[in-house]
């Protein structure tokens, strides 16, 4: 018993004994226990492969244990002192080690079976790392067989993260072997201190660091330093800072960064909150400014050059609820000073890029709706390069035509909205609206090459939602080369233009298409010019068949077409609509022009009307037009024309025509012409006469009595083929024949009968041709013949002019009658 009672008390009794001695030694300074920890070194901390050495060892230099509780009482910290930690390498490589660490442990923990860690610092370290194929990241002591680290199962756990007071490392080295990128990196130098302490029951951090990364092969570093301060809002407010880089160095990492190649510098502001969800202050708000320096820049698949941009972007957090966390971040300001490629030093032909913009997020991580704005403004880019900073990807169609088609002219205050919403999530998110504008002046616009462009139009884009583009414009004119334009006349003719606008439809689609619509003022002669150009395929396939025309011109102009370089007539839609005053045409009808001209005329692709009031060959007339454009078959109608003239004795003084008193009141002539697309034309003339007075030698009626002239011309590519159908009736009149008009010979008028007051029968006359005498050859074959009407004077001349008419000759006249009369 007494044995065992003396064992038992070495066994209890020396370890007290031992740890109270080393106890009370610690109250006079440190005590080096490198020799009770020497007999355990090295220790295995990374087991080698099956058969083989362990991949790394630890050794220590020495270690010291401190207890300084004569002056800070029984609750000071135990004070671990711990220099040239080495980890051996089973390849012989260098060492990784820590020159010194220094952690101060909590004694009531340490009594309790944990780590309570207080305080860690330490200095001097090199360390390589590895991260393998497979991502995952070791010591580089470890080769690629599988291996565990050795550990104790009797390990003591460490105390809550919460207990820790300071973190400190200085002077360290750490390289990294990225095997999974196949790129060396080394961390040198990394510098920091962390405090970790509570304000208000709520833990915050605080502290400075500094962290350099340097590319063993490239250079390329990237430096990044951070503060942590306490404020007296009970916040912490981190001000982290990026010195300028190139991300593009950082591509095999990133493969993402490989379209940066500009210089990125960056700081950022973030502050830390209490939060009823946390024990830890948790981020509230994030701001950024990020400046980005010279050189290309590719955006959504568009490259630019950059002179020079920066950004400043607030992120607010709400950490209220304890299931998510929304979120706002907004564009507080963005800025791009982009270059014209093509003239890399000449920067006032490049654009300053202005935007801001906000997006709401129902969480930070996983968010299920979001919905924002964004909006970009340009003060000024110029026209004649504009395509050097139209994203190649929107609108395609609409960026050709206007990088092609609108060659000159500055763009001032340009500016976009967007607004974009998800409900569900990222994959879902989706522009839903668009609005925007810019205004322009100065503009050449080439509406439809090769016909002259507009000049100096001022102009007004809007954008109408998402998938339409217009273009308000004025104040524009166009030179039009009157040159075989069949218009009789040649130089440079001016359409003035506008109002107007341009439509650009499809924004969404692969296909745009563009709607020009605009008011055109000019001489007429110059609009049916325009209308002649061959691109537009009106008139240029068919040619109007009156001369020289002027006038006034106001027209509505309507052009519909996809916006391809190569579009075809069959794919464009034309719709002018003109309302012409003060009009002139030469050769409407027999060789008859139109003056004093007032009418409406519209022209599509596919025809042309035309409807008004003119003289025609000084007559006052009612008239219409019309004209097809389309494919005929030859008995199609190609062209038609009515025209309606009152004539009156003073409208014949005017057209040249003296009626003295054979006529009076008024008659009505109409004219009636209709060409087929085989150049076969008819004109059917109708005389009504009932409202006029007729007083000539051989007929007269008094007005109010019916009566009718009428004709029908054959026409041959526009030369007469002949006279039918003509007919003359009324009281005492029964006149009917037609004309023989064969080449190079004199026209020939046939009476087939006749029938004047008592007179019956058929006649021929025989007009001059080609000769300077100008006898009319008369051939009457008459049944009965009254000549007393040739014999007396005219009824409704005056007394001497009776005597003279019966005094002269009359043309040279052949009859034979049955019967002649002289009178009763």
């Amino acid at each position: 018993m007494r044995v065992c009672a003396l064992s038992l008390v070495i066994i209890i009794v020396l370890p007290v004994l031992a740890v109270a001695a080393l106890l009370v030694r610690m109250l006079f300074g440190p005590v080096n226990i490198t020799p009770a920890i020497r007999p355990f070194l090295p220790l295995t901390v990374l087991e080698g492969a099956p058969g083989q050495p362990p991949a790394a060892k630890l050794t220590l230099g020495r270690a010291e244990l401190r207890w300084n509780s004569l002056t800070q009482g029984w609750r000071a910290p135990f004070l671990v002192s711990l220099d040239t930690v080495q980890l051996l390498k089973a390849n012989n490589d260098t060492p990784d080690f820590i020159r010194s660490a220094q952690a101060t442990l909590d004694p009531l923990a340490l009594v309790h079976g944990t780590v309570g860690l207080r305080t860690l610092d330490v200095r001097g370290v090199r360390l390589a790392l590895r991260r393998k194929p497979d991502g995952t990241v070791g010591l580089a002591a470890q080769d690629s067989a599988p291996t565990q680290a050795k550990h104790s199962p009797s390990s003591p756990s460490v105390g809550p993260l919460l207990d820790i007071e300071q973190l400190s490392l200085h002077d360290a080295i750490i390289t990294m072997d990225d095997q999974l990128t196949g790129t060396h990196w080394t961390a040198s130098p990394v510098e920091g201190t962390l405090h970790i302490a509570p304000e208000h029951g709520k833990y915050g951090i605080t502290g400075a660091g500094n962290l350099t990364i340097t590319g063993q092969k490239t250079g390329a570093q990237l430096k990044l330093a951070a503060t942590g301060t306490r404020q007296p809002d009970h916040t912490v407010k981190w001000l982290i800072t990026l010195a300028p880089t190139q991300p593009a160095s950082f591509a095999k990492v990133a493969p993402a960064l490989a379209s940066i190649k500009n210089t990125v510098g960056l700081s950022a502001t973030a502050t830390f909150a209490g939060a009823q969800k946390s024990a830890w202050l948790l981020p509230n708000t994030l701001d950024v400014a990020v400046e980005v320096g010279a050189g290309a820049l590719e955006v959504a698949h568009s490259p630019y050059l950059l002179k020079h941009a920066s950004t400043q972007v607030h992120l607010a957090l709400n950490q209220h609820s304890t299931t998510h966390t929304p979120a706002i971040l907004t564009i507080q300001a963005l800025t791009l000073d982009l270059l014209d490629p093509t003239q890399p030093n000449t920067p006032e032909k490049g654009i300053t890029v202005q935007g801001q913009g906000v997006l709401n997020a129902s969480d930070l991580f996983s968010p299920q709706s979001l919905s924002g704005q964004v909006g970009v403004a340009i003060p000024q880019v110029d026209f004649a390069n504009i395509a050097q900073f139209w994203p190649q990807t929107a609108a395609k169609g609409g960026r050709r035509w206007v990088s092609e088609n609108i060659t000159t002219g500055l763009a001032h205050n340009l500016h976009v909205g967007l607004t974009v919403h998800s409900a569900t999530g990222w994959k879902g998110l989706n522009v839903t609206g668009a609005t925007g504008g810019v205004d322009a002046s100065g503009l050449t616009v080439h509406w439809l090459r090769p016909i002259s462009p507009l000049h100096e139009l001022e102009a007004h884009l809007e954008i109408q939602g998402l998938d339409t583009l217009k273009i308000n414009f004025d104040h524009g004119y166009q030179l039009i080369d009157l040159a075989d334009k069949n218009v009789g006349a040649r130089g440079i003719g001016r359409v003035e233009a506008g109002p107007g606008s341009m439509t650009i439809a499809g924004l969404t689609k692969k296909d745009q298409t563009g709607t020009i619509a605009t008011q055109l003022h000019g001489n007429l002669r110059d609009i049916l010019a325009l209308l002649t150009e061959n691109r537009l395929h009106l008139l240029s396939r068919h040619p109007l068949s009156f001369t020289k025309p002027t006038g006034i011109a106001a027209v509505d102009f309507t052009l519909t077409l996809p916006l391809d370089s190569d579009v075809t007539t069959d794919q464009m839609t034309v719709d002018a609509h003109a309302h012409v005053t003060h009009a002139h045409l030469g050769n409407v009808v027999m060789n008859r022009a139109i003056t004093d001209g007032a009418f409406n005329l519209s022209a599509t692709t596919e025809k042309m009307d035309l409807a008004g009031h003119a003289a025609v060959g000084g007559f006052p007339a009612d008239l219409s037009y019309f004209m097809d454009f389309r494919s005929l078959k030859p008995t199609d109608v190609a062209e038609k024309a009515h025209v309606m003239a009152t004539i009156t004795p003073a409208s014949a003084m005017a057209a040249g025509i003296a009626v003295g008193n054979h006529f009076d009141g008024k008659a009505k002539l109409g004219v009636d012409y209709t060409r087929l697309a085989n150049k076969q034309a008819t004109v059917n003339l109708a005389l009504n006469l009932t409202p006029a007075q007729v007083l000539i030698p051989l007929w007269h009626k008094a007005a109010g009595r019916p009566a009718q002239v009428s004709a029908e011309l054959a026409l041959l590519d526009g030369h007469i083929t002949g006279v039918n159908k003509l007919q003359a009736s009324g009281p005492n009149l029964d006149v009917r024949g037609q004309a023989a008009i064969k080449p190079n010979a004199a026209p020939e008028l046939l009476v087939s009968s006749f029938r004047i007051d008592r007179s019956t029968g058929h006649a021929r006359l025989v007009l001059p041709y080609a000769t300077q005498d100008k006898t009319i050859r008369v051939g009457v074959y008459a049944d009965t013949l009254d000549l007393s009407p040739l014999m007396e004077t005219d009824p409704a001349a005056p007394l001497k002019k009776r005597a003279a008419t019966m005094c002269q000759r009359p043309q040279v006249v052949r009859y034979t009658a049955l019967r002649a009369m002289r009178g009763t």
